[in-house]
């Protein structure tokens, strides 16, 4: 993209400046209106011989006394004979006594109602424009001895019209002037109209943003000053600056830095980004330039990026779900990257009121395909309360489950790791709380609109946080599966009503206290199918087998779920009673035993998944400190 409109600037000046110069030249000659148009007819009649196609200038005024040129209703056709470039009018004001000193020195320049319709039709086809940039290439490898100096000392353009492949560029002002040593450049409603004439990427996505490259339509404003410094360095100061895309959204009402540099780097230093409500700013940031011909790529890095974030600035963009996240965050970090990877370092997120802290660091990768996007995040320390997360969640459009029991955990501490890959998420780590630690690991499916996980805990006062105090610590370990797919969901919902989550737990807890009771070696599973719970606890015994069944239809209420036990007696008959048990009954003794051993392979088979789960982890977190 850059080096298309730098294509187009090139060509765009090669067709201006060439009349000009003719101009110029005539200037010197003669002032006579005869002449001038003799003159003007000699220049588009050369300059179409030149560019092989049809060139024509509506009218040319040459003021020899006051050193000036206008042009009036410009055209030029392509190669094709299709309309390429119009210009209303352009005129210059020239310094003649510079061209004695091999010097073209321009005093003031005004262009106005400037239409280009620019394209390339196939992608290893030439652009329509191309001709004129070849044409001035040749002159200039042609040319020998002293070169003619050129410099601009003012220059206004308006209502300039860019159309390239249905990307459209107006300007309705740019100014530029000298200024000292300094050239200030002012640019009012520059607009930029992008339309690949396809399909919003965000159409049946209600929770995708509406940010797509594909579909843009950018309004900016701009206050430029520049001091070119010798041939290739360059400083200056975006003095200020707002872009808003109408599309998305997106809005930047301030945009400030200074900036020193040539072809190969750039520094930028003292830089101020300002969204509606969020103010990042940061001292420098590096960019090295990328440099095909020498194998050079784009780097860049930053110092620490630091300010006040309100994530529903970026919510109609990006992510619509943060529409109503209005709580702000202080935000530190440092970034650094290339054209296909971010990385971040020294990660530090905390509320205004100290109650939520995150230290953390995390990579993107592969950022120019989607399928291969890879975010990477590994959470050193977050500090929280339960009260704070239900706070957090408050400001998201989504289901609340279980949120006494989330004020239940009272301060929450956490560090593990997530990756996001396409249509995947996966979560893992250890939380501490004030009722226990619990260990784990959980994944979103994107494509079977799943979430699985399992969680395992060596002490956790779950009595404490469901409101049945009569329960103790718990020593179990648990996995999960729920259903997150809104059509599954909406069916269900239909047939059954029902405000409780869809999906299934099953636990084996190896020891916890009920009342004055000890047990051990607890197996206990929950299916929900919206509307109502059913669960089941089997605590099975050489003597006796204690099972219990409950249900529930309210996660905020469990202590009045409904609870019905059974108590079942084995291993007590005596050997002759034991020849007169029915076929039947030894079938079911056999089936329980079976089960049993099929619960304990399954419990070893977890423990071994979690253990390679935690190793990969650990594997990935050594890599990712590697590359750093």
């Amino acid at each position: 993209m850059r080096k298309t409109v730098r294509n187009i600037l090139i060509g765009l000046g090669c067709i201006m400046a060439l009349p000009v110069l003719l101009l110029v030249v005539a200037m010197v000659l003669l002032n006579s209106d005869t002449m001038q148009n003799r003159l003007l007819a000699y220049a588009t009649e050369l300059l179409s011989e030149k560019l092989n196609t049809e060139v024509s200038i509506g009218n040319a005024d040459i003021d020899l006394f006051q050193q000036k040129v206008r042009l009036d209703d410009v055209d030029v056709k392509d190669l094709q004979q299709r309309e390429m470039l119009q210009i209303e009018s352009m005129g210059v004001a020239v310094n003649l006594r510079s061209l004695l000193h091999d010097e073209l020195k321009i005093t003031e320049a005004n262009i106005s109602g400037v239409n280009a319709q620019l394209f390339k039709e196939h992608p290893d086809s030439a652009s329509n424009f191309q001709f004129v940039i070849d044409a001035f290439k040749n002159d200039k490898k042609k040319k020998h001895g002293k070169k003619l100096a050129f410099e601009l000392d003012k220059l206004t353009a308006e209502r300039i019209n860019l159309a390239y492949n249905g990307q459209q560029l107006a300007l309705q002002r740019i100014d530029f002037r000298e200024k000292g040593k300094n050239d200030l450049i002012g640019i009012d409603s520059l607009r930029l109209h992008i339309d690949n004439h396809k399909p919003l990427k965000r159409l049946g996505k209600p929770h995708r943003g509406y940010f797509d490259t594909g579909h843009m339509d950018i309004v900016a404003n701009a206050r430029i000053e520049i001091n070119i410094q010798g041939k290739d360095s360059v400083s200056g100061k975006m003095v200020s600056c707002d872009a808003k895309d109408h599309v998305s959204g997106l809005y930047i009402p301030r945009l400030q830095f200074d900036f020193v540099g040539n072809k190969e780097r750039m520094q930028l230093n003292d830089v101020h980004i300002n969204l509606k409500n969020t103010k990042l700013t940061f001292a420098h940031a590096h960019v090295k330039l990328p440099n095909k011909k020498m194998g050079k790529k784009l780097f860049y890095y930053t110092s620490t990026i630091k300010g006040k974030v309100i994530l529903t600035d970026i919510a109609h963009p990006f992510a619509p779900i943060l529409k109503d996240f209005k709580m702000p965050l202080s935000l530190h970090t440092k970034m650094s990257g290339d054209d296909n990877s971010i990385h971040f370092r020294n990660i530090h997120v905390a509320t205004y009121d100290k109650k939520l802290r995150i230290e953390a660091k995390g990579n993107l990768h592969h950022l120019k395909g989607k399928h291969k996007l890879h975010i990477h995040f590994d959470v050193k320390k977050m500090t929280t309360t339960g009260t704070k997360v239900r706070q957090i969640l408050k400001q998201l459009p989504t289901k609340k489950f279980m949120m006494k029991q989330l004020e239940a955990l009272g301060n929450i501490s956490y560090h593990g790791s997530f990756d996001i890959l396409w249509r995947k998420e996966m979560f893992r780590g250890k939380i501490h709380t004030v009722a226990g630690p619990m260990d784990f690991n959980f994944s979103l499916d994107g494509n079977s609109k799943y979430a699985t996980g399992m969680v395992n805990t060596d002490s956790f006062r779950l009595g404490n946080v469901i409101g049945m105090k009569d329960i103790k610590k718990v020593v179990c370990m648990a996995d999960f599966k729920f259903d997150f797919s809104k059509q599954r969901t909406a069916l269900v919902r239909k047939m059954r009503g029902g405000k409780l989550p869809i999906g299934e737990v099953n636990a084996t807890i190896k020891e916890t206290d009920y009342k004055f009771l000890k047990l051990k070696n607890i197996v206990t599973s929950i299916k929900s199918d919206g509307a109502v719970a059913q669960g089941s606890v089997s605590n099975k015994g050489k003597l006796i087998d204690l099972l219990c069944d409950f249900s529930f239809t309210n996660t905020d209420s469990l202590h009045k779920m409904k609870i019905k036990t059974h108590i079942k007696l084995h291993n007590i008959f005596s050997k002759k009673d034991k020849v007169k048990m029915t076929k039947e009954e030894k079938e079911q003794l056999k089936e329980e035993k079976k089960q049993q051993k099929e619960e304990k392979k399954q419990l070893k088979e977890e423990k071994k998944l979690l253990k390679k789960q935690q190793k990969e982890a650990r594997k990935k977190e050594k890599e990712a400190a590697r590359q750093t």
